[in-house]
């Protein structure tokens, strides 16, 4: 497995950029990016830009861009499942969370969760993904198997990040 750190470089749109640190190169992505994840099983790095609707896969080992494509509207966040070979990406403005093949680069379906998705994160271990509804004061539980809302848990007013800890907890904070 070879290990690499991708940072966002914000720049006003439509010059967004992903820095892979391996080399110091700079990617261009289209758009304004908001967030950023990887899977160090393949070497990829997932950058969504929410100005224009975008996921970006870059290959970390040349460090260029392999795939774009649309996802839903307003992309704020993206997860990675290495496990599953999937990416969940959070779609604040449709209400939606966008599911990625991360082997094929296609969607494989759109869940739709709540309003004012600001977060998802993914715990392996019991094969759930979290994502944050800022508006509706909820956080929806994806199961990663089925790609099915299994539950939606009230937690109050502006929830905008969550964190799976290690233990099996969810933490978020508003």
């Amino acid at each position: 497995m070879v290990a690499y750190v991708a940072f966002l470089l914000f720049t006003p749109p439509p010059n967004a950029s992903a820095i892979s640190c391996r080399n110091g190169q700079v990617v261009d992505v289209d758009g304004s990016t908001s967030a950023v994840d990887s899977n160090p099983k393949t070497d990829e790095v997932y950058v969504v830009s929410s100005d224009t609707d975008l996921l970006s896969v870059i290959d970390g080992k040349t460090c260029t861009v392999v795939k774009t494509f649309k996802v839903g509207k307003d992309p704020i966040a993206v997860a990675v499942d290495s496990n599953l070979n999937k990416a969940y990406v959070a779609n604040n403005d449709s209400g939606t969370v966008s599911i990625i093949d991360t082997k094929t680069k296609e969607v494989l379906s759109t869940v739709g969760v709540g309003n004012g998705l600001d977060a998802v994160a993914i715990d392996s271990n019991t094969n759930k993904a979290y994502v944050a509804n800022y508006e509706d004061g909820t956080v929806s539980v994806i199961g990663v198997k089925t790609d099915k809302v299994v539950k939606t848990i009230p937690v109050g007013m502006g929830v905008y990040k969550l964190a799976v800890n290690p233990n099996g907890s969810v933490n978020f904070s508003g």
